[in-house]
């Protein structure tokens, strides 16, 4: 910040201490009116008034007025109380307000006020007083509409600045009371300066701009007040009208304007009135403003001059040759006539001498009292580039006393060097002249003391000319900006952190502002809701956030409303649902998880963290962050559709297993019978029924426990594109015609470990089921592709290991199946088939099956459209059970020998004995595993083979086989169940058993597994 200290002499008369803070720059010119009108009232050698530039038009962002504060601070406390604070504008009354504890009991005299209502509240104070800055907009339009009797509309010039946004309120709510007028605002807040440009044109002769600011766009882009004015003039068709004395000669009309002049003037008066009376006067007076107009746009446009107000004030009226030197041509004519008329002239001339003698020495003591009271170094030079004059500032930055100083060359006492390079800066006095302009000091620029001191500096130095508009030398202003570095460093490396952490989170996160602040009571009710879309806007947002929105960077949806980006009315339930759950939360940290569509169409599931930031009771922006959980969700619903068919598994391989050992019960009785039946008995022909369904009940108990995964499975090396060729051949002879198969075999890696036979059948499976869905005709298609999984989202999406796999789908055109019965199709004993038409097994097989080859299966439908099923296999499995039995040969071999049968089932162990002993052999029977240990501890030396169980109560089939290896380690083995665990029987065939068969078994099955393993050879 640049600090102005306006001079004062140092009498010991001076004792009224006056700080004024102003919320403009140094240089410009409405803060230097408003300190001439503060100085007609305040006198040099009475008041000694210090002002303080805040800059804060300029630059409202936090850190830069937080570094203003330190650096004022850091004075204040050097400095003796003052006496009154002058706020001049609405930034700077805020300052002081909100730092009233550095101002104890000082009384405060505002001007500049935009806000009416805060100066009128704040006012209420008997401390604080001022002078509204009450700007005459209607005034001003009720004169464009006498001025130009055809215009239709008015529309203000505004921007992105604070002060802009609160004159564009007031224009709205004023142009309402022009009723034949249309009255809209231009505003550079919500568009770039190029776009800005762009639309000024478009207004035609029957518009008239009312300027009110100019200064920043929505992307906080700068522009000089004159320069912009100039541009504004240049393209516009309409006439310009202002309302501040500001625009004044630069080619605007006029209006009823403010005088920056005349308001400094009136809260001086208010000053002067507290140092007087040592009372502060609580009535706060409105800005006196008066029409002025441009002479010459007023000839420009051609305006008839007997509808301009008589109480107009008009500048740049051309002054004739002889009015303006009316004095001189007398003095002419009285030199001609009379000498002595010389005598006087060369009197009033010596007197005019010294007069401008004394001004001369007076603006020379008013240099000198400037320079040694100004915050900032000040260094002037000759046009030789050797330092002329040195403040006090300057001497203590440089370490270079006056004396030693004046004469040296400024190179010397400036010494400067690249803080990045450290290289030495070149003489910013030789750039000066040999440019003739102003330029600002190199960034980074470190100033080294006469003692070796660095210290950070900044600011600019400006050529200085004489009367004649000569170079005669160069000043130099700089101050010291060390503490405001280090707090920038500090500040661009939060900044960068930030910014880091933002654009790398997986996390959403934007910030919304409302252009008028909610009601923090109204957040959650309807018309709050419709207002937050219209007039909340992106603040901030980092990609991630763009993307679940539906965009593809951030700036996409930068500065845009949340209408504007897709928060439609028809969310607005949802969004209702939102903010009540934020109002709950007292607007902290509110964590609410829910469903959401992007702009693109794509519905995800998302967990918002919203927090609020309110002030005085008013919601003003919040913060959102984001995580799409659409994944997570599908993950979840994955894992628990797998639990719920794991635990359909499990009771299905349950009911498979007593099953079974009734099945077996029937069938080995029933074949019992058959052995020992008089084929003329007329019992015969019933008998062969018996085993027939016997058989085709295993048959449908196998499919149960394929499903469970405990079923007996063959794993070979087979060919994917050889099955669905076998498949085919069979369908195509036993489908209609009017259904087309289509095939599409693109998988170049198609051989897997499986079950060609189950395989087979799963394909089958889903190719009648798609028949069926098409009574009428269509189409059905098979094709096989390759895919590599290699990430963890894709075993997640999958459901599958990392690796390589065959992808084969089967796709039909027919009814499609809804959703409610989408989730329930792998069901066992689920179907939406007639009675008697399905058993509800088929595709509860098919993803028994898959998921025995250590694969998965997906499905797709729409009602209407079809059917997808994508079978997922493993390429190349490397490990597969051995295969345990042969093809059913119906020849019975006899034997001999003691075989243990150990059942824990009375059916399955006595059939069983009987078959045994039908065949030859001699039986011992035991019903559980402690019976089973003792009898072959009795008799292990005559026992030939035992036929165990897996699943039998207290101990199981493997620990039983375990103890009896104990006591005689070569005994052969033969295990039997309805259902185990594939790893289990594997486990236990390469520890020594001799072969495993499925219950329920055939007589004749059975005979040849025990003659082999009798005879020496492994099943």
């Amino acid at each position: 910040m640049c600090q102005l200290l306006i001079p004062t002499y140092a009498e010991a008369k001076v004792v009224k201490k006056i700080l004024m803070l102003s919320a403009y720059h140094s240089s410009f010119d409405n803060a230097f009116k408003q300190i001439d009108g503060v100085r007609s009232v305040l006198p040099f050698d009475e008041y000694n008034l210090d002002v303080e530039f805040m800059d804060s038009k300029r630059f409202e962002d936090e850190k830069t007025q937080s570094a203003f504060a330190i650096n004022l601070k850091s004075r204040l406390d050097k400095l003796p109380k003052y006496d009154l604070i002058i706020a001049a504008e609405d930034n700077a009354l805020n300052f002081a307000v909100s730092h009233r504890d550095w101002f104890n009991d000082i009384p405060i005299v505002f001007l500049g006020i935009n806000d009416i209502e805060r100066g009128k509240k704040l006012a209420e104070d008997p401390m604080i007083t001022g002078v509204l800055q009450s700007l005459s907009m209607a005034d001003t339009i009720a004169l464009a509409k006498e001025l130009f009797p055809n215009i239709k509309s008015v529309t203000a010039i505004s921007d992105g600045a604070s002060t802009g946004k609160v004159l564009a309120e007031e224009f709205r709510v004023i142009g309402k009371e022009f009723k034949d007028l249309k009255t809209d605002v231009l505003s550079s807040a919500n568009m770039s300066w190029e776009e800005f440009w762009r639309k000024v044109p478009e207004y035609g002769a029957d518009n008239a701009f009312l300027f009110l600011a100019i200064y920043l766009d929505k992307d906080q882009n700068t522009l000089d007040f004159k320069d912009g004015m100039a541009r504004l003039v240049g393209v516009s068709k309409s006439p310009i009208f202002c309302v501040s004395d500001n625009c004044i000669n630069t080619g605007a009309i006029g209006g009823k304007v403010l005088s920056h002049y005349e308001h400094g003037r009136e809260a001086a008066l208010i000053a002067k009135h507290y140092f007087e009376t040592k009372s502060l006067d609580p009535i706060v007076k409105a800005s006196p403003n008066k029409i002025v107009l441009d002479y010459n746009v007023i000839k420009k446009l051609g305006i008839n001059e007997k509808v301009i107000p008589k109480d107009a004030i008009i500048e740049n009226i051309p002054v004739s040759f002889v009015k303006k030197y009316m004095k001189w041509i007398v003095l002419t004519l009285l030199v001609g006539l009379l000498q002595t008329g010389l005598i006087l002239a060369l009197l009033i001339n010596r007197r005019q001498r010294n007069k401008a003698l004394q001004a001369s020495w007076k603006s020379e003591e008013n240099l000198r009292i400037t320079l040694e009271s100004i915050g900032d170094g000040v260094i002037a030079t000759d046009i030789d580039g050797n330092v002329t004059k040195i403040n006090k500032v300057a001497e203590e930055l440089t370490g270079w006393k006056r004396e030693e100083a004046v004469g040296s060359s400024f190179e010397e006492v400036f010494n400067i060097i690249s803080s990045v390079s450290g290289n030495r800066i070149s003489s910013p006095v030789k750039k000066i002249i040999e440019q003739k302009s102003v330029i600002g000091l190199e960034a980074d620029t470190i100033l080294i003391s006469k003692a070796g001191d660095l210290r950070h500096v900044a600011d600019s130095g400006a050529p200085i000319f004489n009367d004649m508009g000569d170079l005669v030398g160069v000043v130099l202003v700089f101050r010291d900006v060390t503490e405001q570095e280090k707090l920038e460093k500090v500040a661009r490396e939060n900044d960068e952190r930030m910014r880091m952490f933002f654009s790398s989170s997986s996390y959403g996160i934007y910030c919304v502002e409302f252009d008028k602040p909610i009601l923090i009571k109204d957040v959650a009710k309807g018309d709050a809701v419709k207002s937050i879309k219209e007039t909340g806007r992106m603040l901030f947002a980092n990609k991630r956030a763009a993307n679940i929105i539906g965009f593809h960077h951030e700036e996409e949806i930068m500065h845009k409303t949340l209408r504007e980006i897709g928060f439609s009315a028809e969310a607005s339930e949802r969004q209702k649902l939102l903010l009540e759950s934020f109002s709950k939360s007292n607007f902290g940290m509110c964590n609410v998880e829910t469903t959401a569509t992007s702009i693109d169409g794509v519905q995800r599931n998302i967990n918002y963290k919203i927090t609020g930031i309110a002030e005085d009771n008013y919601l003003v922006r919040i913060w959102v962050v984001m995580e799409d959980i659409t994944e997570l969700k599908k993950a979840e619903d994955q894992f628990h559709q797998a639990q719920k068919m794991d635990v359909i598994g499990r009771l299905a391989g349950g009911v498979a297993h007593d099953f079974n050992n009734m099945l077996g019960g029937i069938l080995g009785h029933a074949e019992l019978i058959e052995m020992n039946i008089d084929e003329t008995s007329p019992i015969k022909r019933h008998i062969g029924p018996i085993i027939s369904a016997a058989t085709r009940a295993a048959d449908l108990t196998n499919k149960l426990l394929v499903f469970s995964r405990k079923g007996k499975t063959v794993f070979v090396r087979v060919d994917m594109h050889e099955i669905v060729g076998s498949s085919l051949s069979l369908l195509e002879r036993s489908f209609d015609k009017n259904i087309t198969i289509e095939t599409t075999l693109n998988a170049p890696r198609h051989m897997v470990l499986g079950d060609s036979t189950l395989l087979q059948n799963a394909l089958m499976n889903l190719a009648i089921n798609a028949r069926d869905s098409m009574p009428t005709g269509g189409k059905i298609s098979f094709e096989t592709a390759n895919i590599t999984l290699s990430s963890d989202i894709e075993e997640i999406t999958y459901n599958l290991p990392k690796g390589e796999y065959i992808e084969v789908s089967v796709s039909d055109t027919g009814s499609g199946i809804s959703k409610d019965v989408l989730s329930r199709i792998f069901e066992p004993f689920f179907t939406t088939k007639p009675v008697g038409k399905g058993t509800g097994l088929g595709l509860a097989a098919v993803y028994g099956t898959i998921k025995e080859h250590k694969g998965s299966i997906n499905v797709y439908s729409e009602v209407g459209y079809g059917t997808m099923f994508k079978i997922y296999l493993p390429v190349d499995i490397e490990y597969a059970t051995e295969d345990l039995i042969d093809n059913v040969d119906p020849t019975l071999i006899y034997g001999e020998g003691l075989i243990l049968i150990v059942d824990d089932e009375d059916l399955i162990r006595n059939m069983a004995g009987d078959i045994l002993s039908a065949l030859g052999y001699k039986v011992l029977l035991a019903e559980d595993s402690d019976k089973a240990l003792e009898l072959f501890k009795k008799q292990a030396d005559k026992i030939d083979l035992v036929i165990l169980d897996m699943v039998m109560p207290k101990r199981s089939g493997k620990e039983l086989y375990e103890m009896l290896r104990e006591v005689n380690p070569d005994v052969k083995v033969i295990i039997s169940s309805g259902f185990s665990r594939k790893d289990n029987i594997d486990e236990m065939i390469k520890d020594g058993v001799k072969a495993f068969i499925q219950k329920p078994y055939r007589k004749a099955l059975l005979s040849q597994m025990i003659a082999k393993v009798l005879a020496g050879e492994k099943r």
